[in-house]
């Protein structure tokens, strides 16, 4: 599964984020889009674990899972230690292709209409 946690600074991330309609590489999270119509590139992670400063680092542009692993084992120590309290949540309904924020200028915005 995938799962996140936030603990002071810190933020880790583990497993696929579901930041993308078409997620099903190992480059997520990516795709910050700057109001200037740029985005910042995917970089490859096989490991599936990304560890970001907030302090320093609000837009999550630099992963430091590789130097600092200290951090990412306690993280992960927490989120394993909530996961065993917890109820198994069942899947939600699957996502609507029409609801794709590339349809709409890479915004989420409602996509129902009546």
């Amino acid at each position: 599964g995938s799962a996140a946690i936030r603990v002071e600074n810190w933020k880790l991330i583990v497993g696929l984020p579901n930041c993308s309609l078409n997620a099903t590489t190992d480059k997520c999270p990516s795709g910050w889009v700057h109001p200037n119509g740029s985005e910042i590139p995917a970089q490859p992670n096989p490991s599936m674990t990304w560890l970001f400063d907030l302090e320093v680092d609000p837009l999550e542009k630099n992963d430091l899972h590789a130097s600092h692993p200290d951090i990412v084992e306690k993280l992960k120590e927490r989120i394993e230690s909530f996961n065993s309290t917890g109820i198994v949540q069942a899947p939600g309904p699957p996502i609507d292709p029409a609801a794709d924020p590339t349809k709409f200028g890479n915004v989420w915005t409602p996509w129902v209409t009546n």
